[in-house]
């Protein structure tokens, strides 16, 4: 079960990169442009994905206590086949959180060699 608490946390913490970034990068609270809607939808995306694994995974077994005793009598869902699945989703929405920044940082007033420099913190961040 400790998956359980995995997911939460990396929920929380996505929601809260994207909570610093419209911070950061949005500036004025009354302005909602393209990327805050991206953060926002980011946020809806990831939450939606997480609890559906959770709770896929919570009640992957029928009866429930087949999960941590294989002699029981039962059927369960294919977990290796709902880790692989999880496992690429999230790979895709940590690759569209590492590029959705690098618009904004690109078009900075920086040397070309501090944008770089940026884009890279952000990219060891992400991953």
């Amino acid at each position: 079960m400790a998956f359980v608490l995995y997911f939460v946390a990396l929920l929380l913490l996505k929601i809260a990169i994207f909570l610093d970034w419209i911070h950061i990068f949005v500036g004025s609270p009354g302005i909602r442009g393209s990327f805050y809607w991206a953060c926002i939808g980011n946020i809806v995306v990831n939450a939606i994905f997480y609890t559906v694994t959770i709770f896929v995974m919570i009640f992957a077994c029928t009866p429930r206590s087949k999960i941590w005793n294989r002699f029981e009598e039962g059927t369960c869902v294919n977990v290796f086949a709902v880790t692989v699945a999880s496992s690429f989703f999230n790979f895709l929405l940590d690759l569209v959180m590492l590029g959705m920044p690098q618009g904004i940082i690109w078009r900075l007033q920086l040397s070309t060699k501090k944008k770089v420099a940026i884009s890279l913190l952000f990219a060891v961040g992400v991953l």
